[in-house]
């Protein structure tokens, strides 16, 4: 086993990361491994110095930058405390500054667009697609959680009856939450459910089954689907991505009048901090159409 190897299964256990954490980190590492052509051992904070430069002459973003360091920082941080090293050079190495980033989402009109277009075709597959973007915007789930629920997880019984309105996933950090379900997403569960059970039968303990079902459909996937039918939309104003659903989830939840904290506990946030970022989008937009509706704005 690497070093590296080693880091990782340190921050699995004491931090339950995340596969995708887990995968950026380790390209993180690699790449740094592969810029100082040296061991470990011998990296000093010139090297590091050097490497953070580079980067910056790549001019990649300030979030980007701060999380490479992030990963130095742990890994050699590790290396100190398992004795690995003596020192850890990464004690004077300072993260740059995050600008601030307003979540970009979509207008109400764009999403209601997309999930019609979604449902157009009537193969299984386009069916499926639809099926999950209707969720991501009515829970507010992260796609990696949605596509990766198995039938276990859900309130229904064997004649997939739902039983409740809720039920309780385990999120990001190993955080366990609640996600609550709307009338009309059971529906379409419900009539969904029946039609995958059709093509993979009831044994099959996928949500989302793809392919030969052994796997469930994967989040490439259905962000391939979505920006397909984004582009037939002709929604070109931002990237359409399952992650803006989950912002336009938030968005639109605050500009109906929903608490901060509710939003927080829908959306799996350790702390309010992260969910107030979307009190900006709605200010932002507050501000916008004061500007482009007030008559003394206007005549400026």
């Amino acid at each position: 086993m690497t070093l590296i190897d080693s880091f990782i299964t340190s921050l699995i256990y004491e931090k339950n990361l995340s596969l995708n954490s887990q995968l950026a980190y380790r390209k993180d590492l690699e790449d740094f491994a592969t810029f100082i052509s040296s061991s470990f051992h011998d990296c000093d904070q010139d090297k590091i110095k050097a490497y953070l430069k580079e980067l910056k002459q790549k001019s990649f973003a300030a979030s980007s930058m701060a999380r490479k360091i992030s990963a130095l920082r742990g890994f050699f941080k590790y290396l100190y405390l398992e004795k690995v090293r003596g020192d850890n050079p990464m004690t004077l190495i300072l993260s740059p500054k995050r600008g601030f980033l307003v979540p970009k989402s979509l207008t109400r009109e764009e999403v209601m667009k997309i999930i019609a277009n979604a449902a157009d075709e009537q193969d299984f597959n386009s069916i499926q697609v639809s099926i999950i973007l209707n969720l991501l915007y009515a829970t507010g789930m992260r796609i990696s959680e949605l596509v990766n629920l198995k039938l276990s997880e859900l309130p229904i019984n064997f004649n997939n009856e739902f039983k409740e309105s809720h039920f309780i996933i385990k999120g990001k950090g190993g955080r366990e939450r609640v996600v609550l379900l709307s009338d009309r997403a059971i529906e379409l569960l419900s009539n969904y459910l029946a039609l995958k059970d059709k093509k993979y039968g009831k044994d099959n303990i996928w949500l989302f089954p793809y392919g030969k079902g052994v796997k469930p459909v994967s989040r490439t996937t259905i962000y391939l689907s979505l920006a397909s039918i984004a582009r037939k939309c002709e929604i070109f104003r931002i990237q359409v991505s399952p992650h803006k659903f989950r912002h336009s989830f938030a968005t639109h939840m605050l500009e109906k009048g929903a608490d901060l904290r509710v939003i927080q506990e829908l959306l799996g946030h350790s702390s309010i901090n992260t969910t107030q970022v979307y009190t900006n989008v709605v200010d932002e937009k507050l501000r916008e159409a004061v500007l482009s509706n007030h008559p003394l704005a206007i005549n400026r």
